[in-house]
């Protein structure tokens, strides 16, 4: 099996500089996911909007330094495994030299031969053995790039069917991101997505990750809490949540918290039994320069 189209096999370099961090947020408590029985998976998962290269982002926006912000982020909290999404090819080079523990996969919505749009996962090495991946379209023929509808853009999701390394237990993480305009595109997308799960884990435990352009109260996300077995993690946190009304930021930080028109888009939702130790929406950012215009989530997750 091919698991990685050329243009965005993983190719690993050591780390060649110490990544230092001055962050003005509050870290979280030291990982300590291992302390969950053998028979579950343990693991502290992120739901993250990368925010890919762009022209119009100057200054501490700019990837060229937003890249050390980034890979502080997944190193200072010990991340075992990322769904992102807007991930773009020209950020690989920083991932392989300042990420050498991880390895990553994907393919743009838009095909492959764009290197854009990408719902990438990137997950530790030492902890997972990646055994089966694709992207596919959240369309009637899901192997073919298809737009639906008014969506703006193909969209797709990026799932990975994984063995921990430790229990030699079996998992999926499906990665995702639904449009921002389509109005009667995005509830079908969810349907898509929805059955595209089903399909895959037919009952195994699966981790669910992406930015859905869509707010709690929203039919999307009202019709994927309605299937049988989909639990989202903030709402089953053992400890309160360290939360904040919305997952946007617009690299602007707390300027949306209070605004009645805050809401959040990014969601981590996992397979019942599970359960969610911690959960937060991390405002980390350095001196006030932030990794991506969307807060990450942060989840201490038990698999079952």
């Amino acid at each position: 099996m091919k698991r990685f189209p050329t243009i965005f096999s993983t190719v690993l370099i050591p780390l060649t500089s110490i990544l230092c961090c001055a962050c003005n947020a509050t870290p979280k408590a030291e990982n300590n996911t291992q302390s969950a029985p053998d028979h579950s998976i343990t693991m502290r998962a992120c739901s993250f909007n990368l925010r890919g290269v762009m022209k119009k982002d100057t200054g501490v926006r700019n990837w060229k330094h937003r890249k050390t912000i980034v890979a502080n982020f997944i190193r200072k909290f010990d991340i075992d495994i990322i769904g992102a999404q807007e991930s773009a090819v020209k950020q690989f080079p920083a991932f392989n030299e300042l990420l050498p523990d991880y390895a990553y996969f994907g393919e743009s919505s838009l095909g492959k031969k764009d290197g854009r749009v990408i719902n990438l996962i990137i997950y530790k090495k030492s902890k997972y053995k990646l055994l089966e991946n694709a992207t596919l379209w959240l369309a009637p023929t899901p192997k073919e790039k298809t737009k639906i509808l008014d969506s703006a853009e193909p969209r797709t999701v990026n799932y990975g069917k994984f063995s921990d390394n430790k229990t030699g237990k079996i998992f999926y993480v499906f990665s995702t991101h639904l449009d921002h305009r389509g109005k009667k595109a995005k509830p079908e997308q969810a349907k898509y997505l929805m059955k595209i799960i089903k399909e895959k884990t037919n009952g195994t435990p699966y981790l669910l990750v992406g930015d859905f352009n869509s707010g709690d109260d929203s039919k999307v996300i009202k019709y994927i809490k309605s299937q049988q077995g989909v639990l989202d993690a903030r709402d089953i946190s053992k400890k309160e949540p360290i939360n904040m009304p919305h997952t946007f930021n617009g690299f602007k930080g707390h300027t949306q918290k209070g605004d009645k028109n805050a809401k959040r888009i990014d969601f981590l939702f996992i397979s019942a039994p599970s359960e969610v130790a911690t959960y937060e929406v991390s405002d980390y950012n350095e001196n006030g320069a932030y990794p991506s215009d969307h807060y990450p989530i942060i989840c201490d997750i038990i698999l079952k």
